[in-house]
């Protein structure tokens, strides 16, 4: 009697940053069922989202790593999963990895049925559900930051993208995709999908997913490289693509906590995944099986990420090692903003408005990690670096008003002690520095699904053949 297994191979744990061809060789030698790439999610900031750029890894690297799993997806018909197309998943993220692939397979005379499944949700449709009661703020473990929503905040979000889970996935590989390329998604949901479409148990299969789903950092010389769950009904089996690379059991768990804010419990699309039970093997020096997951149906949601501009932003940054300064940091800073805000308000004729700017600092060698979280109130540093932000409504008012911060800065000598002239030691030059646009997170909410109908709504999908 054969066993019943499918198996899934993740090959780095962001498209772009590459992955050893020796460690894919390996992989297709299992007989792969499916190759999954996630491309992204929140860890670097809104900025992404707001602009809808692609800056966390460079479009040569995507390209890169797509034209080699699209060649091998395509000559050995393995379905090829990619979500959070471009990292965060919006419609120009889509369409950007969309010419990508036409690209690499006109060039390479390549042919297959691609579904594109956008992320981006209508104003309306959220302002509706809204009304009924069914967004609500999504804060499980009570640490995070709580956001406001109301139809304002809706309205003021220039991007809004909901995470998907694995229905569209399926229902794209259900109607003949070769290969599927999604808007924002769970990054497990991008595993996962196949192996539930086809009746595996999803307490196992979501467990897996969320160990392999982002590959490794663990390669040799700590390169990125890939990751293969093979699943049964009742378990699973991981190792690493690299057939030279281990895996004790202590790694595997780490992964599997990546991302979560309990180690027993994960929130999913659909239900809550529970490993509290579960064994673990170590099979050989590179596999681990593991039993006992857990999969228990709930409500269905779907998380939604929103951005909105908040300004433009200009920084600069300098080393202070005047003990006086250090000693009294934050007086030095709150009097350097006071004097800066007069200066503004006789420049301008008026104060500038919240809205027109604000100005931030961070404190490294005191609490710029963990802000007013930091429990070692007084440091013992002997030499701080200061980094000023400038938001303002416009980038030359940004400019501006950095400019003369800069000035002001070079020559704030600290409120008691010595006069030092020149407190504050730029380390180069220009500054300080034009950063670009600045966009803040508006929504970190789920809302409540009805059905499968309202999901497609949601999620449409373009399918095109090549």
């Amino acid at each position: 009697m054969t066993t019943k297994r499918i198996i899934a191979y993740s090959p780095t744990p962001k498209l772009g940053l590459g992955f050893p061809e020796r460690s894919l060789n390996a992989a297709l030698k299992k007989g792969l069922d499916y190759i999954c790439g996630d491309c992204g999610g929140t860890d670097s900031g809104p900025y992404d989202l707001g602009s809808g750029e692609n800056t966390t890894h460079a479009a040569e690297g995507i390209r890169r790593d797509l034209e080699t799993l699209l060649k091998v997806s395509i000559d050995q018909k393995i379905p090829l999963l990619i979500g959070t197309a471009g990292h965060a998943g919006g419609d120009p993220h889509l369409q950007s990895t969309r010419v990508a692939i036409e690209q690499i397979l006109a060039s390479n005379n390549l042919h297959a049925t691609v579904a594109y499944i956008h992320s981006e949700q209508r104003k309306e449709f959220l302002k509706s559900k809204l009304s009924q009661g069914k967004i609500k703020p999504l804060n499980p473990w009570g640490f995070s930051k709580v956001y406001p929503i109301d139809n304002q905040i809706i309205d003021a979000s220039n991007r809004i993208v909901g995470v998907m889970g694995i229905e569209p996935y399926m229902d794209a590989l259900k109607q003949g995709a070769d290969v599927v390329v999604a808007g924002r998604s769970s990054d497990p949901a991008i595993v996962a999908s196949g192996p539930i479409g086809r009746g595996f148990a999803p307490g196992p299969v979501w467990h897996a997913a969320q160990i392999i789903c982002d590959g490794t950092t663990d390669g040799p010389d700590r390169q990125p490289d890939g990751m293969i769950a093979t699943i049964y009904d009742g378990s699973f089996v991981v190792e690493p693509a690299d057939e030279k690379m281990k895996l004790p059991i202590s790694q595997l768990v780490s992964l599997a906590m990546h991302e979560t804010g309990s180690p027993y419990i994960m929130h999913l699309p659909g239900g809550i995944l529970h490993t509290k039970d579960c064994k673990y093997e170590q099979l050989t020096e590179r596999e681990v099986r593991v039993t006992g997951s857990r999969f228990e149906p709930t409500p269905y949601t779907v998380k939604l990420e929103g951005t909105r501009m908040e300004g433009y932003r200009t920084v600069f940054f300098g080393g202070v090692r005047d003990p006086q300064i250090i000693s009294q940091v934050d007086v030095w800073l709150a009097s350097f903003k006071a004097l800066l805000e007069e200066n503004l308000r006789s420049l301008y004729g008026r104060p500038l408005r919240p809205e027109e700017f604000a100005i931030y600092f961070r404190v490294y060698g005191k609490n710029a990690v963990m802000g007013s979280l930091e429990p070692i109130k007084d440091t013992k540093a002997h030499e701080i670096l200061v980094l000023v932000e400038i938001v303002a409504s416009s980038e030359e008012i940004s400019y501006d008003i950095g400019m003369r911060a800069r000035q002001l800065l070079s020559h704030f000598d600290p409120p008691s002690g010595s006069k030092s002239g020149n407190p504050i030691a730029i380390p180069f030059s220009p500054q300080p520095l034009r950063a670009g646009s600045v966009y803040r997170w508006t929504m970190n909410h789920v809302v409540e699904i009805e059905d499968h109908k309202e999901l497609q709504q949601m999620f449409p999908m373009e399918l095109v053949k090549y």
